[in-house]
């Protein structure tokens, strides 16, 4: 591991506000229990770390003009709509993607990031599994404020959430629902498993994920399962979830958590029936302003708080960018799936790449501080190195070889001999 005192000062700060930025930021705590709104400490923060990069990495001109189309976009929108809301919403996006753009290419960087969010997540687990025997042994929550969306956000000991059912919770750590510290776990399994991190530690993260008891983790483990492990670990990480399920499956306290993979009349998993009706409430949307379409809803930003209800709830489906931001934020949602699809060619990336995918249509927040950074910064990363990951075993008996360092390139051209005269030894039958 590289030591630290590698670093230099400016990398420090960069580190520091990143963590911040990345995870910290999402956090419900800052404006519910301070009071302070975070809209402006996401602008000071987000400004800050992009002179910072700005003066480490400088500003090409072609990163120069897609900036300034960008920012030129996001004023045409503001300006049509009216709203001041559409501006902080969306200001940030395109300083955040150039800092991820930049702190993707920088491996040291990713590095050490990657590290401090395995700790923060580490550390989240360890306090999300208390809080849950917690409240299996009766706790009750300790602390309440309001989140910034007006639901509560309760303590219980060592967890934050806003979901209890029954003697259970879905502990959320510091976030203000379960939902999104799935999120943050899933993308730190993204990062370890780029960086080619230890094996034995990714799953027990992936698996300590579950105690947010969400559906979309659910998936995720499945993905893991099925991409990442050897036919040794499968067995051992199946003996583990099988386990599990014959401990909770007689508990009627679980029973709620099993009932949201009950297959409905319509064919539909029930645990998604929310996003099913939150497809519907976009439908009706559309059909009573097609507007909507290309500049969002904006009206509702005259709403107290600026918060949008008046087509229930749209938070979290694959038609919320657009439902937000109109054709806008379309765009980036369409070139996001657009780069995570040509990653998936390679199979080096196709689990991280189809992770980052399935977790994107439960939470598209393509443009949110500092989802930004978690989304995009595994993102570049990937397409950076595209052309650095070892041959598969298509590439093998199709004799291509991809461009890579001069000491992969020899590795490769002697697997692939090795692999062509073991293809032309003649067979024993």
């Amino acid at each position: 591991m590289v030591k630290l005192k590698s670093l230099f000062p400016i990398d420090y700060t960069i580190l520091i506000l990143l963590i911040i930025c990345s995870v910290v930021i999402l956090s419900p705590i800052i404006p519910g229990v301070f009071n302070i709104k975070s809209a402006y400490l996401n602008l000071f923060l987000v400004f800050f770390l992009f002179i910072l990069i700005v003066l480490k990495y400088s500003l090409k001109i072609s990163e120069l003009i897609v900036f300034l189309l960008l920012i030129s976009a996001i004023l045409i929108l503001t300006i049509i709509t009216q709203s001041k809301t559409n501006f902080n919403l969306f200001i940030t996006f395109p300083f955040s993607l150039y800092i991820a753009w930049k702190v993707s290419r920088d491996t040291r960087l990713v590095n050490y990031l990657s590290m401090f969010l395995t700790l923060f997540v580490v550390v989240g687990l360890v306090l999300s599994w208390i809080a849950f025997f917690y409240v299996i042994q009766g706790g009750e929550s300790i602390y309440m404020f309001k989140n910034p969306n007006g639901l509560s956000n309760n303590l219980y000991l060592t967890s934050f959430t806003n979901a209890k059912i029954g003697h259970l919770i879905r502990p959320a750590f510091i976030f203000d629902e379960p939902g999104a510290f799935s999120f943050v776990v899933c993308i730190v399994v993204v990062f370890r498993e780029l960086l080619n991190k230890r094996r034995l530690i990714t799953t027990l993260i992936i698996l300590g994920g579950l105690v947010t008891l969400s559906l979309a983790h659910v998936f995720a483990v499945i993905l893991y399962f099925i991409f990442v492990l050897n036919f040794k670990s499968k067995l051992n990480f199946a003996l583990i979830l099988l386990a599990l399920m014959l401990i909770t499956t007689d508990d009627a306290r679980f029973n709620f958590f099993y009932d949201r993979f009950e297959i409905k009349e319509s064919g539909t998993i029930k645990g998604v029936s929310n996003r099913t009706r939150q497809l519907d409430n976009f439908y009706n949307a559309i059909e009573s302003n097609p507007e909507i379409i290309f500049f969002g809803n904006y009206m509702c930003h005259d709403n107290e708080g600026g918060v949008c209800v008046d087509h229930g709830d749209m938070s979290s489906n694959p038609f919320t960018p657009i439902y937000l931001g109109g054709l806008l934020l379309f765009f980036i949602q369409l070139a996001t799936y657009f780069i995570l699809g040509r990653l998936a060619l390679n199979f080096s990336f196709l689990f991280s790449s189809s992770l980052i995918a399935m977790i994107l249509l439960q939470r598209p927040y393509f443009t949110v501080m500092g989802y930004v950074f978690l989304i995009y910064i595994p993102i570049f990363y990937m397409f950076f190195n595209l052309k650095k990951y070892r041959v598969t075993d298509a590439m093998l008996i199709t004799g291509r070889v991809l461009e890579s360092k001069p000491a992969c390139k020899n590795a490769m051209r002697k697997r692939l001999r090795s692999s062509k005269e073991t293809l032309a030894k003649p067979s024993i039958s």
